[in-house]
């Protein structure tokens, strides 16, 4: 990869690296996995040049130069990180922080505000509005690849063990319905050979009929308790096969007639 002039707001060229610097500055980045990054500044010629630097690393990079595009383009395909730039005419970069995290759709992307506002007071009000990261102009090619690196890396962490959960918890919902609803079918099937064989005993039909009628009441509980359930507790099956614990729901009733 070739090596890139540190970047810098404005055409300021001999100020000093930013103070903030990654916890380990030597250390390489993560292994990028090609996530869509979007750089929102009204600088051009700063945009390009982190969007060329993101390309050349990997990741799949676009610029917008204000916030209504950055919002309409979160709309139409998500980003998974933003780095935003605070100082912009018109919405500033609290302002889309701020409408970003008020749509369900957008609240869970990562932001990095970029700005050369050194000031204690717009980290915190950036932190308070659920940024990622604050990361002061100038900074080094190294130090943001790195805060991305780091960020998205977390993301995919996190993703894995979201989907990982999700595979665990469908695993322990077929064992809860096996467990739970194994028995009434097994009781309807023997309840069916029992009709057959007594086809012209209208009594024996009529008794069966309402045991076949119990059994189905149970898997209708057992699936209303499954539809409702606000909380999914794990419980030990009687082998040690972890299952569902399903809590009962609010308000339950029986099937029609």
């Amino acid at each position: 990869m070739r090596r890139r002039p540190p970047l810098h707001a404005g055409d300021t060229m001999n100020r000093e690296p930013s103070p903030f610097s990654a916890d380990s500055p030597n250390e390489a980045p993560a292994a990028t996995t090609g996530e869509h990054i979007l750089v929102v500044d009204d600088d051009p010629s700063l945009s390009n040049m982190v969007r060329d630097l993101l390309s050349d690393a990997g990741y799949d990079a676009a610029v917008v130069s204000n916030g209504p595009d950055c919002l309409d383009h979160c709309h139409r395909r998500l980003p998974d990180l933003i780095l935003l730039d605070i100082r912009m005419p018109g919405m500033d970069g609290y302002e889309v922080c701020r409408a970003l995290k008020h749509d369900p759709r957008t609240a869970a992307i990562p932001i990095v505000l970029l700005s050369a506002l050194t000031e204690t007071e717009h980290k915190i009000r950036g932190f308070s509005l659920g940024v990622f990261d604050y990361l002061t102009k100038p900074f080094s090619n190294e130090e943001l690849l790195a805060r991305i690196g780091n960020i998205l890396g977390r993301q995919r962490l996190l993703k894995k063990t979201f989907e990982a959960s999700k595979v665990d918890t469908v695993r322990q919902m077929s064992v809860t319905l096996a467990d739970r609803i194994n028995n009434p079918l097994a009781g309807i099937m023997a309840c069916c050979q029992i009709i057959s064989k007594n086809i012209h005993n209208p009594e024996k039909v009529v008794e069966v009929l309402e045991r076949i009628n119990e059994s189905v009441y149970q898997i209708y509980t057992v699936l209303l308790k499954l539809a409702s359930a606000h909380e999914v507790k794990s419980a030990e099956y009687s082998q040690g096969i972890p299952m569902v614990d399903v809590e009962p729901p609010p308000e339950s009733e029986s099937p029609e007639a």
